[in-house]
């Protein structure tokens, strides 16, 4: 109760955000995001430790931490992770279990993204379904699909930017930088692409910001 009328927590519940299950009582801290952000990045560095004793890929959450890094960078105002809620609309689910989510809702210059990052390393025609159904989350959402995958076929991506929305196919599978060693003699040895790092060099930044121009334009006509 003091806590309420200090003003140090609202009364939004986890429900009103994040679908999560918790009774009604219970109480959002103001500097949520920052809290869940840093219980997510807990979970990833887990999920690293775990990889290496089950020999299993970080790739994915990794990827997810290096597109979060950019956008910091390029300012843009990352609004929230995991996100099946955005404002007054969420995306369908089946009952009973939790609501499919996206990645990053972010927000520059007035517009507003849902982010799905896919670091995959196969793609197949699952994938497309996969890709697809991220975008769907991001129009029930309404806001602009946002698709960072190190492969897309040309048909797929450019049904997404006719929607309008933005796929940015990086090309270069994202590892941690424990594995440069291991990502240097891939490239070498097998011609295959890989960026064992914490941070995009420049031009992926660049590019990044070119795609978002591009929609800033389109949204302006």
């Amino acid at each position: 109760m003091r806590l309420g009328k200090e003003g140090l927590v609202s009364s939004l519940r986890l429900t009103d955000v994040h679908g999560v299950n918790l009774p009604h009582s219970k109480k959002t801290p103001k500097n949520y995001l920052h809290i869940y952000c840093l219980l997510l990045r807990k979970r990833r560095i887990s999920s690293y430790i775990n990889a290496q004793l089950t020999r299993t890929s970080p790739a994915g959450f990794h990827a997810e931490d290096v597109f979060e890094s950019a956008f910091n960078s390029l300012r843009f105002k990352i609004v929230d992770m995991e996100a099946s809620k955005f404002g007054d609309k969420s995306v369908q689910g089946v009952p009973g279990k939790k609501l499919p989510d996206l990645d990053f809702v972010i927000v520059k210059e007035k517009l507003t993204y849902g982010v799905d990052v896919k670091n995959w390393i196969k793609y197949e025609f699952d994938s497309i379904n996969e890709v697809m159904d991220k975008v769907s989350l991001a129009l029930q959402l309404e806001i602009i699909p946002f698709i960072c995958a190190r492969y897309v076929d040309k048909d797929t991506l450019y049904k997404i930017i006719e929607i309008p929305g933005i796929v940015y196919p990086y090309q270069t599978l994202i590892l941690p930088p424990e594995f440069r060693t291991l990502a240097e003699e891939a490239t070498a040895l097998l011609g295959y692409p890989i960026l064992a790092t914490d941070v995009f060099p420049q031009y992926k930044l660049d590019f990044i910001n070119k795609l978002h121009d591009v929609m800033l334009k389109r949204a302006r006509r």
